[in-house]
């Protein structure tokens, strides 16, 4: 159960921390028609293949060392879904699906015009 709650965390935290650089669009995250609006409340193209990637991963027992890995499930989880989750981010979602967000992983991560107005910075 550890690796489920593992994998989870890695994506949000990866996903806050790393792509968006702690600046978030707060009034997005409610609003059902906001900038983070997905297939019912999932983000699918990133999200969902990640955690189904490390769960399988995790829970695959022909995997060389299974036991190793499972022993350490929240950590491997939590580091898998990050290094797979951010270039599923970064060169699929966030062109196809969120043009309007602007930046770089190395520049400051991914935020809006918005998010920079608040931030006092330019875009």
């Amino acid at each position: 159960m550890a690796d489920c709650w593992g994998s989870v965390e890695g994506i949000i935290i990866f996903d806050y921390a790393l792509i968006r650089r702690f600046k978030f669009e707060l009034t997005d995250v409610f609003w059902s028609r906001g900038r983070f609006r997905y297939w019912r409340g999932i983000n699918p193209p990133a999200a969902f293949i990640t955690f189904a990637i490390v769960e399988f991963i995790i829970y695959a027992p022909f995997i060389p060392y299974h036991n190793i890995i499972f022993s350490n499930s929240w950590l491997i989880s939590f580091l898998l879904s990050g290094l797979i989750y951010v270039p599923l981010m970064t060169q699929w979602v966030i062109p196809k699906y969120q043009p309007e967000l602007k930046g770089s992983i190395f520049r400051g991560g991914y935020v809006s015009d918005e998010v920079m107005t608040v931030f006092n910075k330019e875009s």
